[in-house]
């Protein structure tokens, strides 16, 4: 079977979500609620994009002695599991929900040292991708993994004319940024990656139409910036729009930007245009909020909730 789509994630982590009615720092807190979840941003954009009907392909390096949550999500979903094992776990990444703020403290670990041999071992495997298929690469990188590990791998699968999605920060993004390598079909940056990026705060609209069309200008077709609760900004070389999503009560925030990573490999794969493209990937992240775990709702509801989001074309 022909995946279109494969995910790499280099720090996969087991989420593992706690509820408390209220978060008090120094204090002992109740918790109401805990589940685990096979998580890491990847992953999280397969599990979306299967959950919407997507043949896909999830590969990365993986803890030997705790991967039962992520074998038992691949085997529920028809993911394709091309991970490279390593010995050793998977880390664990900790994520608060207070109830009554909303909002969610992350304690997240740095994951295991990965040795070049697991690297190696990926780097052979993903090598036998689909000629023309789509790549996300999404997340952090283990402690150990170059920060150019995106950019070289990047460089080697050149000939093979994919479409590559990135969604990462700091150092990796940088390096995929500054490098000589083939630009990226998309990226999809938070604002502060952005002014990391351009070395500037970037306060006013104007501002991030001119950091995004630095990015378009060399050769990346889309820059997707997300701004929170204040929706998000997709650019390409010919607009600019801003997609507002409506205000809905969240079971979780956590996964949100890696379904919205997954609305835009879905619209990417049937060619939507840059408005229904934003509608249908601000969905796919509202959708998400409804639901624990890295989970979408039904087409019905998400093509419901793609028609409620508000778009507006801007200009500088």
């Amino acid at each position: 079977m022909i995946h279109p789509v494969t995910t790499v994630t280099l720090n996969p982590a087991i989420d593992q979500t706690l509820e408390v009615d209220h978060l008090t720092v120094d204090q002992v807190n109740r918790v109401d609620s805990a589940c685990s979840n096979a998580g890491g941003k990847g992953i999280n954009v397969a599990s979306c994009l299967a959950d919407w009907g997507i043949y896909v392909c999830a590969s990365g390096l993986l803890g030997n002695d705790n991967s039962e949550l992520f074998t038992r999500l691949f085997k529920q979903k028809k993911i394709r599991d091309n991970f490279v094992r390593f010995d050793g776990e998977t880390r664990t990444n900790i994520k608060i929900v207070n109830k009554t703020s909303g909002g969610t403290t992350d304690l997240n670990m740095s994951g295991q040292n990965i040795s070049q041999v697991y690297l190696d071992r990926l780097l052979q495997r993903l090598s036998a991708v689909e000629n023309g298929s789509t790549l996300v690469l999404s997340g952090s990188l283990p402690p150990g993994c170059p920060e150019d590990f995106y950019t070289h791998l990047m460089q080697e699968l050149a000939p093979k004319n994919l479409r590559i999605i990135v969604d990462t920060s700091g150092p990796a993004l940088s390096s995929i940024l500054t490098s000589h390598a083939p630009a990226p079909f998309m990226i999809k940056p938070n604002l502060h990656e952005l002014e990391t990026y351009v070395g500037r705060d970037l306060k006013e609209t104007s501002d991030i139409i001119h950091a995004a069309q630095e990015l378009t200008n060399r050769g990346i077709e889309k820059v997707i910036v997300s701004l929170g609760s204040e929706g998000s900004l997709f650019f390409s070389n010919k607009e600019a729009l801003h997609a507002l999503p409506p205000k809905i009560s969240s079971a979780s925030s956590v996964g949100a930007g890696d379904a919205m990573v997954a609305g835009l490999v879905a619209a990417a794969l049937d060619d939507l245009n840059v408005e229904e493209m934003a509608k249908l990937a601000t969905a796919f992240a509202v959708g998400k909020l409804e639901l624990h775990g890295p989970n979408l709702p039904s087409k019905e509801r998400i093509n419901a909730l793609a028609k409620s989001i508000t778009t507006s074309h801007i200009n500088n």
